[in-house]
């Protein structure tokens, strides 16, 4: 109960230590999983997401496992590509975690996703591939016709520094080259 009405008084270091405490001192308790369920909270809160994880992974009962889950799914929206992807090496089995970087994954430009990992997560925890756009191929389509915008710079001041060549032939040239392009 101390360590319980210390959480609730915005002193997590306490709650913390007194929850480690009782982890400590009592590993068989029958109600160990809320003690574990309270430590992943306070450690999700302070991003140690690599603590957080541990203490979920331990837990048993069924009630705490879903409760820890549904903070897990909060709280690792928050994290980085990095920090995800390193919780999956720790944690290969967890859906959240991999839920979590499938979407980080995606939220990314194209060009910039690790597409070999995004299809491998997919496939191993059967995501939606839709979502993901894993099947997706890149094709570059030919068009008959493009829309093309110049812009020229005929008032350079560099070029007015030089005397002998005419203030906009450079520019001309620029221009010929786009034509024969």
């Amino acid at each position: 109960y101390y360590a319980v009405a210390a959480y609730n008084s915005d002193q997590q270091s306490v709650a913390r230590d007194m929850f480690l405490q009782i982890v400590s001192k009592f590993p068989d308790w029958r109600q160990v999983d809320e003690v574990y369920l309270w430590l992943t909270t306070i450690y999700l809160q302070q991003g140690d997401y690599l603590k957080a994880m541990s203490y979920a992974s331990r837990i048993e009962k069924a009630d705490a496992r879903q409760s820890a889950t549904e903070l897990k799914k909060r709280y690792l929206k928050s994290a980085n590509l990095t920090i995800l992807d390193s919780l999956l090496h720790q944690y290969p089995s967890d859906k959240d975690i991999a839920i979590n970087l499938a979407d980080r994954i995606a939220a990314q430009p194209f060009l910039e996703q690790d597409r070999e990992l995004l299809e491998n997560i997919v496939s191993v925890f059967d995501l939606d591939p839709g979502k993901y756009r894993v099947e997706e191929e890149l094709t570059s389509t030919k068009k008959n016709k493009y829309q093309v915008a110049v812009l020229l710079p005929f008032m350079h001041d560099e070029m007015e520094q030089n005397p002998k060549h005419l203030s906009n032939e450079w520019v001309i040239d620029l221009y010929e080259g786009i034509l024969l392009g």
